[in-house]
């Protein structure tokens, strides 16, 4: 069979046509890209625990991790009707796991395992110089990577901390 240079450019055109949608959004870069674009939103905004912050940041987080940190905030109320002095468990910034928001953040390169990838985020405050890494861990969903967990070096992961039994338990 001869193939002519027009008949070549339309199979070439067929099997580009014929590949998946998502397939680029499971590179490594791909996984690295949404860990720092979830970061430089996060970074431009009020990063405070709130839960229309969080509403806003929404398009980034698993429906897991999402609904985790909704149900947070009502722990938190329940909590605070009947002990209205007391700080609430979740305090500070859970994507950053600090409680003076740092200065930057760089995110590393991302390790992919299939529809899963870890981003390694480190974050530094300029006043005292202090670096603080965490691994952000992303799902790809749908053909996208979204956040599905922050684990500090040495420290409970915030699932975990989400899914404490009882609002006042310490699950670090």
């Amino acid at each position: 069979m001869k193939l002519n240079v027009r008949s070549f450019r339309l199979a070439c055109v067929a099997v580009i046509c014929a590949l998946p949608a998502g397939a680029p959004a499971q590179t490594p870069a791909a996984a690295a890209r949404a860990v720092r674009n979830f970061y430089q939103y996060h970074f431009a905004h009020d990063r405070g625990f709130l839960k229309s912050n969080v509403e806003r940041r929404r398009r980034w987080l698993t429906p897991e991790l999402y609904g985790l940190l909704m149900n947070e905030f009502r722990r938190a109320a329940a909590h605070q009707k009947t002990h209205p002095d007391d700080a609430p468990f979740m305090n500070g910034d859970p994507f950053t796991n600090s409680q003076e928001y740092p200065d930057t953040f760089r995110a590393g390169r991302a390790t992919v395992r299939g529809a899963t990838a870890e981003v390694p985020v480190t974050f530094r405050w300029r006043a005292t110089a202090e670096t603080k890494t965490v691994r952000v861990e992303l799902r790809r969903r749908q053909g996208r990577w979204l956040i599905r967990n922050v684990t500090p070096e040495g420290e409970a992961d915030l699932l975990k901390l989400l899914r404490r039994p009882a609002y006042d338990s310490d699950a670090r």
